[in-house]
């Protein structure tokens, strides 16, 4: 793959117990990934990062299932954005809050439910409606 653009992929960090900040990182063939031409080398930077936390809540802390309920605070943050796509794939109802600006980026990744919020305590009176079924609530 030399000279083509690419990134490792999230697991590698967890395989190695290593970082992100290097120039240089010599790696297996089987961790590496072409990247899209539609997506930036900026963009595809911080996809690892991002994707990474975002499994890490939903699935390995979350432990969410398929058919429940899970709010998650944020969902227009890249962060929120894949916590709702990851979540969708499991099968779990999906509510995600998020500001007026950011409900189209919102639907199209999936939600079920979208809550605008304008005042910081949204998130709280969320919690009191879902407080019942949910496993995880991601707070971003």
């Amino acid at each position: 793959m030399s000279g083509e653009h690419a990134h490792y992929l999230a697991a590698l960090m967890k395989a190695t117990n290593q970082g992100a900040l290097a120039q240089y990182v010599r790696v297996s063939a089987d961790w590496i990934v072409h990247r899209p031409t539609n997506v930036t080398p900026v963009e595809a930077s911080g996809i690892t990062l991002v994707g990474h936390t975002a499994y890490h809540m939903v699935v390995t802390d979350g432990k969410v299932k398929p058919g429940q309920r899970v709010f998650i605070n944020g969902g227009s943050t890249s962060v929120g954005a894949f916590a709702i796509q990851i979540a969708k794939h499991i099968g779990a109802h999906v509510t995600a809050s998020c500001s007026p600006r950011g409900e189209e980026l919102v639907r199209r990744m999936g939600a079920d439910e979208v809550h605008r919020h304008i005042i910081s305590t949204t998130p709280h009176l969320m919690l009191d409606r879902f407080w019942i079924t949910p496993k995880v609530t991601l707070c971003n």
